[in-house]
């Protein structure tokens, strides 16, 4: 099955040049943002059973194919892309508009708070509306997890805080967190991840909803971030929080605001006594599930 997950720019064409990569050496996202460089006017992705989607994103061994939408004039393209993509295989057919257009109604958007709404990129993203746009099919990271929505409750709720602000997303992940503060009248957003494909689709995504001059996502950890931020937001399961919350506090200005989620219910003993001496509790919310986030002022 095919999963689309940008639309048609231009419609109306009839016939479009549908090619096709696989067995490609590079990340998937690699590949559609080539595509979409080389004027693609939207992209698939191909799901393949037993793809994983969580939490370590796509199998390097398993990689879906991936088809970009041209018009039938671009054969200089096609001839283009097969000498970008030597390590796959570029397949080239002709295909009608209507069979193309079909799949997007499997992605309805999904809200978070009053604020935002995150949809699939063919819904005309707007971050100056809260209405963020995620490329469905390559990674975790869609909303749907009750530890981004606790952040992203909170961040709604203390918009206020985000104006002109500088803000630290740690463990970036798709950077919709990144995204989502740059919504909220963040000035400037550092995204930081361990995982490359990560970074990779954080950086997309930001791309996607065209805040490249706000936000900047590196393949970092945290300890290796310097300055100060006015909000540091970590969506992190414990044993990582655990390992980082020292470099997590330096880096949240005195009178700054860090807010971490991640954690378990029963598991947040360990962390409480790092809280002590360094930040302030102002509250704890937990999520149906069990899930724990805490905003702290240091």
């Amino acid at each position: 099955m095919k999963k689309f997950t940008s639309p048609l720019k231009e419609k109306g064409q009839g016939e479009w040049l549908e090619v096709g990569v696989r067995d490609y050496s590079a990340h998937p996202v690699e590949i559609a943002l080539l595509l979409l460089s080389a004027g693609s006017q939207g992209v698939y992705l191909e799901e393949k059973k037993g793809l994983c989607f969580h939490p370590d994103f796509i199998s390097p061994e398993e990689k879906p194919v991936i088809y970009g939408y041209f018009p039938l004039t671009s054969k200089e393209t096609v001839k283009y892309l097969r000498e970008k993509i030597p390590a796959g295989t570029v397949s080239v057919r002709v295909v009608k508009e209507k069979d193309v257009t079909h799949h997007h109604e499997n992605h309805p958007g999904r809200r978070i708070g009053e604020r935002f709404l995150l949809v699939p990129p063919w819904e005309s993203p707007d971050v100056t509306t809260g209405k963020i746009a995620l490329l469905p099919g390559i990674a975790f990271g869609n909303g749907a997890h009750e530890t981004t929505q606790l952040v992203m409750s909170w961040m709604d709720e203390n918009s206020g805080l985000f104006h002109n602000s500088r803000v630290l997303d740690a463990g970036c992940g798709t950077g919709i967190l990144s995204v989502a503060a740059v919504s909220l009248g963040a000035r400037k957003v550092v995204g930081v991840d361990v995982e490359p494909r990560a970074v990779h689709v954080a950086r997309f995504n930001v791309h996607l909803n065209g805040v490249e001059n706000q936000v900047k996502i590196a393949c970092a950890g945290v300890e290796h971030v310097k300055g100060s931020f006015d909000i540091v937001l970590a969506n992190m399961l414990t044993p990582v929080l655990l390992r980082v919350f020292d470099a997590l506090a330096e880096l949240t200005r005195p009178g700054g605001r860090l807010f971490i989620t991640g954690i378990m219910k029963g598991e947040e003993p360990p962390l409480e006594k790092y809280f002590q001496g360094q930040l302030r509790i102002i509250q704890r919310r937990i999520s149906p599930q069990g899930w724990l986030a805490y905003e702290l002022i240091r």
